[in-house]
């Protein structure tokens, strides 16, 4: 019992930081359920914007200039061209190097390649970088590489038949020849008198969509993970219906995570909770304890008891025997500590239901929860002979003490009746209670 009173605050701040945690860790979990489908949308709005920038580009294709190249690998405002053959070929370098650093923006570091293949007798190839792996397929399908990529994503070959179709075409992942980076590509086809023209291609990172995942964990403060750990709980899985095949994207919350975030979460507002109690205390304390002793401020009590009437209640006043000759012989610092080990000494004997007041320089009062006579006198007296046998200091000193009980009395009423008896005690000697 005696740990559990030294220690009932620490308990307290633990009993709550628990019940904050359990508290926190609940909400994030649901929290995360709740936001799963905004994260499915901010992959659709991330795709859909990658999306309309490539089909801005369809318009620049259509209308482009033709130009004469030898056949032969060239490049052009940073644009690498792969001709099979002397000919004319369409002139949109510029806006295909405009559109890279568009998308580049949308996709960060993710950005691998982009590409276009203009369909002819022989394909064209149009490469922001280009790469070896490019050079290489474009010559391993017999300079038909449009068709075979079609082919191989079900793409239409009329624009009638791709108005019905899911337009736009995320790749499952696959190993690039040569770098052996893992990527996927998005496709859009071009048409032109509703046949196809082109492939634009941009080619990301497989770490695309987990990517975005972290940038939305970021801006919503959720803790989604696209990879499976050993703590974990798998969410409802997203099918990303505007991509291809239906691929599914597996969401898992990470138990870990989340118990270090609750946890994080659950201090930080039990010490904000607590610097503010403390705060508070140390305000109230301003307002209602006496600097010097801690004892109860005189206007304090004044205010509290104000128009209220006190009933079956012992009232003391007491105060310091020859305290005047106390500051003269000793100085004000010593009478400063005869009535600082005044208040503690009595502190030490009363409840604390018990209310100490300094009313004056070295005068109390004191209310207890007192409604016999016999009790309250031999309550007064244990509290003079405890200052009387101090011995924390080096000088000896006495009290007073005047008592009543309250009876449907005022404080003021009851303190001068209390005064009454103390100014007694004061006339028939000194250290000693007066009723």
């Amino acid at each position: 019992m005696m740990f559990l009173k030294k220690h009932t605050l620490a308990l307290k701040l633990i009993v709550m930081n628990m019940i904050l945690f359990v508290a926190t860790f609940h909400t994030i979990m649901t929290f995360n359920e709740i936001k799963q489908k905004e994260l499915s949308f901010y992959i659709r709005s991330k795709v859909n914007l990658i999306y309309d920038e490539l089909h801005s580009f369809t318009q620049y294709y259509i209308n482009s200039e033709n130009v004469f190249i030898e056949k032969g690998i060239h490049h052009f405002n940073s644009v690498g061209i792969v001709n099979p053959e002397p000919k004319e070929i369409r002139k949109f370098s510029d806006q295909l190097n405009l559109l890279s650093i568009k998308l580049k923006d949308l996709v960060n570091d993710d950005y691998w390649t982009l590409a276009v293949i203009d369909k002819d007798h022989k394909d064209i190839l149009y490469c922001l970088p280009l790469r070896v792996a490019h050079i290489k397929d474009l010559y391993e399908y017999d300079l038909d590489l449009l068709g075979e990529i079609a082919k191989r994503n079900n793409i239409p070959k009329t624009y009638e038949e791709y108005l019905k179709s899911t337009r736009l075409k995320l790749t499952l992942p696959y190993k690039e020849k040569f770098s052996h980076e893992h990527i996927r590509s998005i496709i859009l086809p071009i048409y032109i008198k509703n046949n196809m023209s082109a492939l634009l291609i941009l080619d990301v990172k497989c770490e695309i969509l987990k990517n975005w995942v972290s940038e939305f964990n970021k801006s919503q403060w959720t803790l989604y993970s696209t990879e499976k750990d050993t703590y974990h709980k798998r969410l409802k899985d997203k099918k990303l219906k505007y991509l291809n095949n239906g691929e599914i994207l597996p969401i898992y919350l990470n138990y870990i995570d989340v118990i270090k975030f609750s946890l994080l979460i659950s201090f930080l507002t039990t010490v904000t909770l607590f610097l503010l109690y403390r705060l508070s205390s140390n305000v109230m304390n301003l307002i209602r304890l006496d600097n010097m002793t801690k004892c109860f401020r005189r206007d304090y009590g004044e205010n509290k008891f104000k128009n209220k009437l006190i009933s079956n209640k012992s009232v003391f006043i007491f105060d310091i025997d020859h305290f005047k000759k106390i500051n003269d012989t000793y100085g004000h610092d010593v009478g400063d500590q005869v009535i600082c080990t005044t208040a503690e000494i009595i502190k030490r004997n009363i409840r604390k239901s018990a209310q100490l007041y300094r009313w004056g320089g070295e005068e109390f009062v004191l209310i207890l929860n007192i409604s016999e006579p016999d009790a309250a006198l031999r309550k007064a007296e244990q509290l003079r002979k405890a200052i009387e046998a101090q011995t924390e200091l080096d000088i000896n000193f006495t009290i007073s003490i005047g008592c009543t009980i309250a009876h449907n009395m005022t404080l003021d009423e009851s303190i001068k009746v209390a005064d009454k008896a103390l100014y007694t005690a004061k006339n028939n000697g000194r250290n000693q209670v007066v009723k």
